[in-house]
């Protein structure tokens, strides 16, 4: 059912949706009820809007002005259209329409499933694909009634470390996709995610890169970006958001260490073979991958780099004292 509601009443069911997800504005409410922001702000802001009866509590007492079934716009519209058609050319001519309008649609539709989405897959991209494989996920989420999907696309940083990586990810983000970043902090917790909606850019990653939806199992690099020269941008994405630079305090000479710590046995092979054939001299221990010493974090540094400033914070120290 769709309910028609007072202004007033409107207004009072939203606020307290607010207090109920326990949120402070409308774009975090989004993110709770996996319904899009355009989607509430049209409910909320248009004059005598219908709001589906699925989102409003039942101890939630409102004025309901009026109702009506689920599409009953287009049932109105569409009895009118068959009564006029069939006085004014008979119902073999109405058969007729709408067997070509329904062929018309199909064709429509099965064009647009096979849509390829275009993605120049240069610097920007590539690191946005590691920063994903690193600390980064895809979603699909049904709504309540399954008639309609939401695809997320997620990041999950720590918002006191990465605050300025939170930026610069938001920033690629903005430049290859024209989308701005969400950002929710998670409660009783320092992280902070970074969400966006794209259900192209998801299709691509899953279809033409093999990034998995949902748990991220089998990770690897697409086999199609296999040569170095992509590579290195995306070993750039993955450790800024998921490799650390630390130093060896069991020595008494301490020396910087670059490591990653994934649950990702075929990326970390993957990565361990690249910088082999580069010059590095990775060490590797089940689900950890380390480049100990000066000489191998500044080669890190020369052929690869990083744009997360915690990193860059600390390779100024490895120069320092190196």
């Amino acid at each position: 059912m769709k309910i028609l509601l007072t202004k007033k009443d409107k207004k009072k069911l939203f606020n307290y949706l607010k207090q109920k997800y326990k949120v402070n504005n409308f774009k975090e409410l989004s993110l709770e009820m996996n319904i899009s922001f355009g989607k509430i702000n049209d409910w909320i802001y248009t004059k005598d809007r219908y709001l589906p009866e699925n989102i409003i509590p039942t101890e939630l007492k409102l004025k309901i002005k009026d109702k009506q079934e689920e599409k009953w716009g287009q049932i109105k519209g569409g009895k009118e259209t068959y009564k006029i058609i069939t006085q004014k050319y008979g119902l073999k001519e109405l058969r007729k329409r709408q067997s070509n309008g329904g062929k018309k649609s199909l064709l429509i539709r099965n064009n647009k499933a096979k849509q390829d989405f275009n993605i120049e897959l240069n610097t920007q991209f590539l690191e946005f694909y590691g920063a994903l494989l690193g600390d980064g996920w895809l979603s699909v989420y049904n709504d309540k009634n399954g008639k309609s999907k939401t695809w997320w696309i997620g990041f999950s940083q720590n918002r006191i470390t990465d605050k300025d990586y939170i930026l610069h990810l938001k920033g690629l983000i903005k430049d290859l996709f024209n989308k701005k970043g969400l950002t929710k902090i998670k409660k009783n917790s320092k992280a902070e995610e970074i969400i966006f909606c794209h259900k192209y850019l998801i299709k691509y990653l899953n279809q033409n890169l093999d990034f998995p939806i949902g748990k991220k199992m089998n990770l690897t690099i697409s086999n199609k970006l296999n040569s170095w020269e992509q590579q290195k941008y995306i070993f750039k994405g993955i450790f800024d958001t998921d490799g650390s630079i630390y130093w060896d305090k069991n020595k008494k000479y301490k020396y910087p260490i670059i490591e990653f710590h994934m649950k990702a046995p075929l990326l970390l092979d993957q990565i361990e073979k690249a910088l082999i054939n580069k010059g590095f001299k990775p060490q590797r221990k089940e689900f950890r991958l380390k480049l100990k010493g000066y000489k191998q974090v500044r080669l890190w540094f020369e052929k690869i780099g990083s744009n997360n400033q915690k990193h860059l914070n600390k390779i100024a120290r490895v120069a320092q004292l190196g």
